[in-house]
């Protein structure tokens, strides 16, 4: 079985090694990343339009958003456009990973319950998951909507 992902990464963070763990199976990640000295708004409106182009070619069955260490304000924006993409690819798995502190772990987890209740109004099945990087290749489930 095929596994492919759209991964969009903040700058600074680490990635995920279980991404692309397909074990036997085949798969295909895209990623997008933030530069450095980009800020999220730009940074928001490129992934989104690189997001618009990729899903014409790319069928995902799972997005993942990795952040750094400080609260991005793009996230929320992002996780948006890649649900967008994964419904209409037939995909269902989101899954946002933190590395930074309580702080946006609390602000990130309220993004996280938002679009989880609007997936859920609009009827979009996905699996929505938030975890927190715990060290450079674990990360741990925080909260499941």
């Amino acid at each position: 079985m095929r596994t492919d992902s759209i991964v969009v990464m903040d700058v600074g963070s680490e990635w995920p090694s279980w991404v692309d763990e397909g074990g036997s199976q085949e798969s295909n990640v895209a990623v997008i990343s933030r530069q450095e000295g980009e800020c999220g708004d730009e940074f928001a409106c490129r992934a989104r339009a690189w997001l618009t182009r990729v899903a014409e070619v790319f069928r995902p069955e799972c997005g993942v958003v990795v952040t750094g260490g400080e609260a991005p304000t793009w996230v929320s924006a992002i996780l948006e456009a890649l649900a967008s993409v994964l419904v209409s690819s037939g995909g269902d798995s989101l899954i946002l990973v933190s590395a930074g502190g309580h702080a946006q772990q609390r602000e990130l987890a309220h993004v996280v319950r938002a679009l989880g209740r609007e997936l859920e109004l609009s009827g979009r099945e996905i699996s929505l998951q938030f975890r927190v990087a715990v060290s450079e290749d674990r990360s741990q489930d925080m909260v499941a909507a």
